[in-house]
């Protein structure tokens, strides 16, 4: 996937995958994503995946929010919450090592 955002181009193909993670299901799938974080080669991370009308991934449309599949840019304070809850200890340090230091 590819995008482009705010004249930064994010692809997914020539990005880190660090990892994927997805919403529990529910039952009008309204609430539901799926998604992977990414590092670009400059350091900058993202999320791409999909997700229904309420889910972060909706866009709004003339019916209101529609589900669909896109990018979305991170902040590193983001993507790094993110892993915490989704990534084990090792690879918590590997990917945000300034991070994940002995106290």
């Amino acid at each position: 996937m590819k995008e482009v955002i705010n004249g930064l181009l994010y692809d997914t193909d020539a990005a880190t995958r660090i990892f994927s993670a997805e919403s529990e299901p529910d039952t009008a799938r309204v609430f539901q994503w799926s998604a992977t974080l990414y590092r670009t080669e400059s350091g900058n991370y993202f999320a791409a995946g999909s997700g229904g009308a309420l889910s972060m991934f909706s866009k709004p449309s003339s019916a209101g929010a529609v589900g669909t599949e896109s990018i979305l840019p991170l902040s590193e304070d983001d993507a790094y919450e993110a892993a915490e809850i989704y990534l084990p200890l090792e690879d918590l340090a590997k990917y945000f090592p300034s991070r994940v230091r002995p106290a």
